[in-house]
């Protein structure tokens, strides 16, 4: 039973620097998604615009 747990703790301990880096990737990705939002939204603002101003 302690052997068991202890492997557990060690492989918990283990993923914790892996982890670190995909947050970084999260972060780019959550950027990404950010920018492609304000990118739709900008080019609806333009379509809007064009329509009540031709």
């Amino acid at each position: 039973m302690t052997r068991r747990t202890s492997v557990a703790f060690a492989r918990q301990s283990t993923t914790i620097p892996q982890s670190t880096p995909i947050l970084e990737i999260d972060d780019n990705e959550k950027q990404k998604i950010l920018t492609l939002k304000i990118d739709r939204f900008v080019n609806e603002l333009i379509d809007k615009i064009r329509i009540y101003n031709p």
